[in-house]
């Protein structure tokens, strides 16, 4: 502890590592406000539920397009607190409802695409591709994800799927098949759960 009289300490030049800790401007008003802010967006984002399996909204969800009397191209958006995974999940789940609707068995996928939007505060959404699929034992999805820091976020994540429906038949010469009622009888209890999560 330093017993020397305040009066005769000497000060630290106008240099030193000292002297610049003593001048350290504080934050200004502006940058308090802002921060203020982004704090209160964060904590809001936060208290928005996953997006649920509903037709497409003003919180994402299902959309598609009949291209052929056997074709369907099947679009998933969730918004940001959606994982990846339950898109890809809700997505193919689409899928599965619109074959068996349509009196097919089995689909098969022509074409996919996974589209993460990640924005810089405010600003301009800019977009990150990739593909994805599935395996026998589950579902999963991946590079999708990005910047974690420098205040980017994710706005949402979607996911995109042609497929061609396939007759039990058909689907025998079809090496990536899918059966369709598999498909949604394994994910009818996260369709429901999605569902009553969204009426919390």
């Amino acid at each position: 502890m330093n017993m020397t009289p305040f009066y005769r300490r000497k000060r630290a030049p106008k240099g030193s590592a000292s002297g610049s800790a003593a001048r350290r401007k504080a934050p200004s008003p502006a940058a308090l406000v802002l921060g203020m802010c982004l704090l209160a967006a964060g904590t809001m984002a936060g208290c928005i539920p996953a997006t649920s399996y509903q037709p497409l909204g003003d919180r994402g969800g299902y959309e598609e397009v009949r291209l052929q009397p056997d074709m369907y191209r099947v679009y998933f958006q969730g918004n940001s607190e959606t994982p990846m995974v339950r898109v890809i999940d809700f997505a193919f789940l689409r899928c599965a409802e619109l074959t068996l609707a349509a009196g097919f068995t089995h689909f098969a996928i022509v074409q996919q695409s996974g589209l993460t939007n990640i924005a810089p505060g405010p600003g301009p959404y800019v977009g990150v591709g990739g593909s994805f699929g599935m395996r026998r034992e589950g579902f999963f999805g991946g590079g999708f994800y990005g910047p974690p820091d420098y205040g980017y976020y994710v706005a949402d994540r979607a996911a995109i799927l042609i497929i061609k429906m396939l007759t039990a038949d058909e689907a025998k010469t079809v090496p990536n098949a899918y059966d369709a009622a598999y498909i949604v009888n394994s994910l009818q209890s996260e369709k429901q759960k999605s569902i009553e999560q969204a009426k919390d």
